[in-house]
């Protein structure tokens, strides 16, 4: 038997709990809260903002 906890899968598309969008007029990024529409967090480029969204997705219990 296995201790571990069963991950829910990665989020696609709209199931996605986190948006990642530009900011108009700048090159920075956005994390977005989907249910709220609050800005988590604001980051230099794309990649960073994607990584970070991965990383809130796995403290929030998704295979990401």
């Amino acid at each position: 038997m296995s201790t571990t906890t069963a991950k829910k899968p990665y989020p696609l598309g709209l199931d996605n709990p986190f948006i990642v969008r530009a900011r108009i007029g700048t090159s920075k990024w956005e994390i977005i809260d989907r249910d709220t529409r609050h800005c988590l967090g604001v980051y230099p480029n794309e990649l960073v903002a994607y990584d970070c969204r991965r990383a809130m997705l796995r403290h929030a219990g998704y295979d990401a």
